[in-house]
């Protein structure tokens, strides 16, 4: 357990730094419990993640997502890559990049939050943007 002060340093949840940080200490961080409510798809959501998730059954490797701004992409991105991980590694946890668009200081804790609130499946996240 960190201090008080040394906390306000610590690497966060699915960045490059926990990322670096793990394979470093040669073991893969807990991820503490959050403070965030749980989230379940709507319906069209689900439908879009009905889609992904028969796109990748089918084999293919990418899925082009293009639905309007706050309609949940980010919920349905999340929810895809994790029936994917669990569809290519039977089982395994899995390495799950995620490239978030810009601009970073709100589309990654969005994608982090997203993760925490539908559970990251015990796959190894890291999150980012071209940025």
């Amino acid at each position: 357990s960190l201090s008080p002060v040394a906390a306000l340093y610590a690497a966060k949840d699915y960045s490059l730094a926990r990322w670096l940080e793990d394979d470093i200490n040669g073991k893969r961080s807990a991820t503490p419990a959050h403070d965030v409510a749980p989230m379940t798809p709507r319906a069209d959501q689900q439908e879009d993640i009905n889609a992904i998730n028969k796109s990748a059954d089918a084999g293919h490797r990418g899925f082009f997502l293009t639905s309007q701004t706050g309609t949940g992409k980010t919920i349905v991105s999340v929810m895809a890559a994790k029936h994917a991980a669990a569809r290519r590694v039977s089982g395994r946890p899995a390495n799950i990049l995620v490239i978030a668009n810009r601009p970073a200081a709100i589309c990654i804790p969005d994608f982090r939050r997203t993760i925490h609130a539908v559970g990251d499946d015990g796959h190894r996240w890291l999150v980012t943007t071209v940025d």
